[in-house]
């Protein structure tokens, strides 16, 4: 299904994270079909968030995270379906409660995702017959920054769920 690799070690400057190389592939096959998302190699992505955020993101944003890294069982065309509309779903309503920082990564991420959902329900979650560009947007530098924003963001600005 779909993994994001958030940046991981400690740097001089936090706000200025040196990102992973980029991992990300897609393929049609849906026994094989894994994304993860990490930056571009060279690029950097800002993750220094300040605690304190809106619990009611906080609560969405956590549910996508959650959502968007979950497996689906190798051949579950159908959960692989479900599991990106939920994801969409989720990512809408972030649209809404998005602090400053983060209205742009979740306007990228809602963008993205649904040129993906809707490709695949155009094909019926047929993978080899969704369009490969639509696809290929999962590999887009923009949208592979604003998964690991928000996933660092989840992370640091949130509370612990519990």
């Amino acid at each position: 299904m779909l993994l994001l690799a958030g940046c991981s070690g400690d740097t001089d400057d936090p706000t200025d994270r040196p990102a992973p190389p980029s991992t990300t592939s897609t393929s049609v096959d849906p026994a094989a079909t894994t994304t993860t998302v990490a930056a571009a190699p060279g690029s950097t992505i800002d993750t220094d968030f300040a605690e304190g955020a809106d619990p009611a993101f906080c609560a969405l944003a956590g549910r996508f995270v959650e959502q968007f890294t979950s497996s689906t069982p190798p051949g579950d065309v159908q959960g692989f379906g479900r599991s990106l509309q939920e994801s969409r779903s989720l990512v809408e309503q972030m649209r809404a409660r998005a602090p400053g920082e983060l209205t742009d990564d979740v306007v990228v991420l809602a963008q993205v995702l649904g040129v993906v959902v809707d490709a695949l329900e155009a094909a019926e979650f047929d993978l080899t017959q969704v369009d490969p560009e639509a696809l290929e947007a999962l590999q887009d530098p923009d949208f592979q920054a604003a998964a690991v924003r928000l996933q660092a963001y989840a992370e640091t600005a949130c509370p612990p769920p519990g």
